[in-house]
């Protein structure tokens, strides 16, 4: 697991070296930090009510690297992302992610109600205190965005997301160890609407179809084979229980306020509840989250 945190480090290294040497050619820097804590009740995505197991957690990010303007209205954006996340309760889920994304947007014309195109794809590695869970990471994806006003504009953007887990040894008989290997499809539409000159609200809603993984207790094999092929035994939740892949269909709905202390600092909070349906199983999770971000 280290060599493989070290080899994504190394790369993100290289993207901040690149961007050193090549400064001639470069636009501006990109450094975005954010510290986000908040509630979950559902952390393990339970199918059953009981199961349910709820936490708080704590996330420090950072983003940072340099814009390459490609033609009058074109640019590309490469940068490292870098985040940690600390849970109270259960931390076997305590993780470390690193990646980079490539992304270049093009503008079809001038001024703030013009609309713009971004294609991005982003590779990493998630290394998770309970070590079967970590993963290489990437995803790939297309947005679209417009401003209707001073005050309002929309995002529309697609993602295909793909979750490359280790191959586990702790397997039922008759299953796969590998319910982190997943694959997904996610679809985002999102509305802001400036109601001061500090204060932003948004609303968005997401569609996802693909993988997930949910973690109970399960006595039912026989039953449990009609869901999934792969299942593991886990312990992050400091005792024994059942990790096992879905194939879900998941509806997400996000409010969510922003205030900008200055030019480059805001706090922010947001609700998410996440709605999703397998074959007959149904799993809902609400999230409260508060951050404080600052954008250079």
């Amino acid at each position: 697991m280290i060599n493989k945190v070290r080899y994504v480090v190394s790369g993100l290294l290289l993207v901040f070296v690149f961007c050193q040497t090549a400064s001639a050619e470069w636009g501006e820097w990109v450094l975005n930090t954010s510290l986000e804590g908040g509630f979950e009740d559902n952390i393990n995505f339970a199918i059953d009510k009981n199961g349910r197991l709820s936490d708080i957690a704590i996330s420090p990010s950072i983003v940072f690297g340099r814009y390459y303007q490609l033609g009058d209205y074109t640019r590309l954006r490469i940068v490292a992302d870098l985040k940690a996340k600390a849970y109270k309760r259960y931390d076997g889920l305590d993780s470390l992610s690193s990646g980079v994304d490539v992304a270049v947007t093009h503008k079809f014309g001038l001024g703030q109600e013009v609309p713009w195109l971004r294609v991005h794809s982003f590779a990493g590695y998630l290394a998770v205190n309970e070590s079967l869970r970590n993963s290489w990471l990437y995803n790939g994806g297309v947005a679209f965005g417009k401003r209707f006003s001073e005050r309002f504009d929309m995002l529309l953007s697609y993602d295909f997301i793909y979750r490359n887990g280790s191959n586990n040894k702790n397997v039922a008989e008759g299953f796969l160890g590998n319910p982190f290997d997943q694959v997904g499809h996610k679809g985002t539409l999102s509305l802001s609407y400036l109601l001061t000159e500090r204060l932003l609200a948004s609303l968005s809603y997401s569609v996802y179809s693909g993988d997930i993984t949910s973690t109970n207790e399960h006595n039912d094999m026989l039953k449990l084979a009609n869901f999934t092929k792969a299942l593991v035994w886990d312990e992050t939740f400091k005792r024994h229980l059942w990790t096992y892949k879905l194939n879900a269909l998941s509806n997400e709905f996000t409010i969510g306020l922003s205030y900008a202390l200055n030019g480059h600092t805001s706090v922010n909070v947001s609700y998410i509840r996440v709605d999703g349906y397998t074959s007959d199983l149904h799993y809902y999770d609400n999230l409260v989250l508060t951050s404080i971000k600052y954008t250079f």
